[in-house]
């Protein structure tokens, strides 16, 4: 009878520092190439591999009004 340690034996931790759990939905280029790897011919990443995101998950607030924006102390329409 196959235990799951035995099953586990030739596993590899493919570690991808990204936001929550896992990298669907973090993009990660670097993770899909492993899996790849994996799924075509059985290679398993080195030992220790460590993946980023492709893209950071929170783009940076954009200005909504006001001075940054050039309109001024008000922005929209002046009645």
């Amino acid at each position: 009878m196959r235990t799951p340690a035995k099953e586990l034996a030739h596993a590899r931790l493919l570690t991808h520092h990204g936001y929550g759990h896992t990298a669907l939905l973090n993009p990660s280029s670097c993770v899909k190439e492993y899996e790849s790897r994996y799924f075509i011919d059985g290679t398993l990443p080195p030992a220790g591999a460590v993946c980023r995101p492709d893209t950071p998950p929170f783009s940076a607030p954009g200005p909504s009004g006001g001075v940054a924006t050039g309109g001024g102390a008000m922005a929209g329409p002046v009645s």
